[in-house]
């Protein structure tokens, strides 16, 4: 993800996990935003580039995340904290740095947001800093900070005016503050920000809150996954699969669907999760009405649709969603177009069975997936193929969809693996557990296997992968696969289970011949 161009939507996804940690503290409400904006104002006033504040203003948001993990009990306490209570709040900084050092792309804010309790002359946690040694940002983050924490109510004390405010930023200059900083915060702002009404959140708020703080933070990881995804993926077609998967598996999207426009007349359906197998989608392109015409065809195309009532969403963004009202059941879609500039060069489907309507912010997401997915297609050819159907328990694609493309290609390794024991874990264990161990044994081919450009499901227990690579190195990461699986447990539903076995052949084209058909029969009779 390029993060200077994804500034705002980082911002939005960031903004219900903030107002969850200040949700933690009653009377914290909105402390977040006007830290922002306090450091927003002294950066500008120090000469600041939109670049640099537009990261400052990041580290403003996350500086506080790592309360998170600290205690409620103390977070909220009306009344003086103990000396024990003190180191345990002081340890938000590292968390705060260790959160924000998993999401790489922002790993230039960390120092700053470790070094914003460091104090001028050298008395600040968690390293002591001193002066100069202090990073110019954190100084400023450290001054809005004490700037919002002075100007806002706590639950031990009222809001101080700000003639006291000034009075203690001029006792505090050189000691915990950077002089020259607290001098420009002086000139530039002469009254805080005009404050909405405090007021203490019951727990259904704070827990709708959480809840959209775990949803936002599972968007953020995501688009950082996808991010990965395009990036690694040596085929168009892998990346979507990987996506797709990705999407199913940890938001619950159970439809999904890439169109791609072709010969700038025709909108055709190039891969699919939760559609009808081996079946073609193809509409007439019509930029004005495409989205609507997408969702009404796919309506006919898809049988749990086809009965269902059309209720259109008004949303403020490109993306075009719908509810389907069904006598028992309830789809939300959302489509967007897939863009190379001005040029539409596709849509992106989304749906999902669910109780609730797609929200603003649900849409926004969908957006920001769509624009990774252009990526790839931008460099897409040979769009006569067949559509690809994915299947969801394992990610890959079936085989039957795949053939077109494999028959093009002189130079190929194929790799079959099969589950012999999958039908006695169905017996032992039932179906959705052995679905479960599949989805996990599916996991670890992807990641053990590096340099795969297909993975297709073959049947309930069988499997291939396509590579470029040389057939004795593919042989030796399945041979250690199969030795790092041996006897491994998985969790699934708090019990332990052990991930079956497998076995696996292998053959290449040229040498053992040219047909998909006789090479997969080659691999099948090597496979051990």
């Amino acid at each position: 993800m390029e993060v200077e161009r994804d500034f705002e939507e980082i911002f939005r996804m960031l903004a219900p996990i903030q107002r969850a940690v200040d949700a933690r503290e009653p009377m914290a409400a909105g402390h977040s935003e006007r830290v922002v904006r306090y450091a927003e104002i002294i950066a500008k006033a120090l000469g600041f580039d939109d670049e640099r504040i537009k990261w400052l203003k990041l580290a403003a948001l996350l500086q506080d995340i790592g309360k998170l993990g600290i205690p409620e009990s103390i977070l909220s306490k009306p009344g003086l904290l103990s000396a024990d209570e003190v180191e345990i709040i002081k340890k938000h900084v590292q968390l705060s740095a260790q959160i924000v050092k998993r999401m790489k792309l922002f790993d230039r804010i960390v120092p700053w947001i470790l070094a914003h309790h460091e104090r001028w002359d050298g008395k600040g946690y968690p390293q002591g800093l001193q002066g100069e040694e202090i990073p110019i940002e954190a100084r400023i983050l450290s001054l809005a900070d004490s700037l919002e924490a002075m100007t806002a109510p706590r639950v031990y004390r009222r809001a101080l005016k700000w003639d006291e405010v000034k009075q203690i930023l001029k006792q505090g200059a050189g000691k915990q503050w950077d002089p020259h900083i607290v001098d420009i915060a002086l000139k530039v702002i002469h009254h805080p920000p005009t404050l909405p009404e405090l007021e203490y959140l019951d727990f259904k708020e704070v827990h709708v809150l959480r809840m959209e703080s775990a949803r936002a933070q599972k968007r953020l990881s995501l688009l950082y996954e996808v991010t990965h995804i395009v990036r690694s993926s040596l085929s168009v077609e892998e990346a979507f699969a990987r996506t797709f998967i990705s999407l199913y598996e940890q938001m619950g999207y159970n439809y999904l669907a890439a169109f791609t426009v072709q010969n700038g007349e025709k909108l055709r359906l190039f891969a699919a999760l939760g559609f009808p197998k081996n079946s073609s989608l193809e509409i007439d392109l019509d930029s004005n009405g495409m989205s609507k015409k997408l969702i009404l065809a796919v309506k006919e195309h898809v049988p749990e649709f086809q009965k269902a009532t059309t209720i259109w969403i008004r949303t403020d963004t490109d993306v075009v969603g719908a509810v389907l009202v069904g006598e028992d059941s309830f789809y939300s879609l959302g489509v967007v177009p897939l863009r190379n500039g001005t040029e539409t060069i596709g849509a992106f489907l989304v749906g999902e069975e669910t109780d609730e309507v797609f929200s603003p912010e649900d849409f926004k997401f969908f957006e920001s997936v769509a624009s990774h997915l252009q990526i790839p297609l931008k460099r897409m050819s040979n769009l006569q193929d067949e559509p690809l159907f994915i299947d969801p328990t394992t990610g890959f694609y079936y085989l039957s969809s795949l053939s077109q493309r494999l028959k093009r290609r002189d130079k190929l390794t194929l790799s079959y693996i099969q589950i012999p024991e999958f039908q006695n874990v169905k017996q032992l264990y039932g179906d959705y557990i052995a679905e479960m161990l599949k989805r996990q044994f599916a996991h670890e081919l992807r990641r053990s296997v590096p340099e795969i450009e297909y993975w297709a499901s073959l049947g309930e227990s069988e499997f291939i992968a396509v590579s470029s690579r040389p057939a004795e190195i593919l042989r030796f990461d399945l041979q250690r696969l199969k030795h790092e699986l041996r006897d491994k447990a998985v969790k699934i539903k708090f019990e332990i289970y052990v991930l079956p076995s497998f076995k696996f052949g292998i053959a290449s084209a040229p040498d053992d011949g040219a047909e998909l058909e006789k090479l997969l029969e080659t691999a099948k009779s090597r496979a051990k």
